[in-house]
């Protein structure tokens, strides 16, 4: 059925096309029908000099010319679980409005054009013996009728040739959305909420968990503390975008000092 749904959607855009949700020029793209190419191509992308473990990116590569493995701040107060995260671009403008489109609109096609950012940004680790996604609760995955993680970590792990554990790391329960949280409160929300089902294919295994969105790091640290417990070697993580304020995000699109 989804196939269908994807055929009568390609259709429709070039029996009626629409316009660009960002510049409102008209757009047939059958990967991107909502977004233009010039748009979609045009998503800055975060680059230059950034913390080695969560990927913050940094003004100045100063401290890393001395110090390779200088980390952020943040890190350095309080160390995520994860051994080292990267995401592809600042969650903004057109990417902003591609995720949405993704994650709340039903727009299931859009893990395609998602995981090629994604695949743009592998390089960085240099070993992967696994691929998992972020889970979802029961609960939340019933209502949304899919988890936009499994997508991108299925479009990420099959070209690669990587097995794909779909759920062996699961929720155990569903903690309420934490958009208006603070950080502090974020990491004791999570806190406990992952739990693995076979710790045997994880043991000595380099993983990589791959989620959508990267907001404060305390989902994706407390889902590599549950690994690391359950025997994974290193826990490496990857995702299409970044929430980061308007001076580090400006930083990030420039590429540094």
């Amino acid at each position: 059925m989804r196939g269908v749904r994807w055929v009568a959607q390609n259709i429709c855009n070039l029996l009626f096309p629409g316009a660009c949700l960002v510049c409102r020029r008209q757009t047939v793209t059958s990967q991107t029908p909502e977004i233009c190419h010039q748009c979609w191509s045009a998503v800055p992308l975060i680059q230059g000099p950034a913390c080695p473990q969560c990927g913050r990116p940094f003004a100045s590569g100063t401290a890393l010319s001395h110090s390779p493995d200088h980390r952020c701040g943040e890190c350095r107060v309080m160390p995520p679980h994860y051994d080292q995260a990267r995401s592809m671009a600042v969650y903004e403008g057109t990417l902003a409005e591609a995720i949405k489109l993704f994650k709340y609109s039903g727009k299931t096609y859009w893990s395609k054009p998602l995981a090629r950012l994604l695949m743009r940004k592998i390089y960085c680790f240099d070993r992967i013996d696994v691929v998992l996604p972020v889970p979802l609760h029961p609960k939340r995955l019933r209502e949304r009728e899919f988890n936009q993680s499994l997508l991108l970590a299925r479009e990420v792990s099959c070209p690669l040739r990587l097995p794909l554990q779909i759920d062996n790391l699961y929720r155990l329960r569903n903690t309420p959305s934490q958009i208006a949280f603070s950080q502090n409160r974020r990491r004791k929300n999570v806190r406990g909420a992952f739990g693995v089902r076979s710790s045997e294919s994880l043991h000595g295994r380099v993983v990589l968990l791959i989620d959508d969105v990267f907001t404060t790091g305390s989902t994706v640290s407390e889902c590599a503390r549950v690994l690391k417990q359950a025997g994974a070697g290193r826990v490496n993580v990857l995702t299409v975008a970044r929430m980061l304020s308007a001076d580090i995000a400006a930083v990030a699109s420039s590429g540094g000092s």
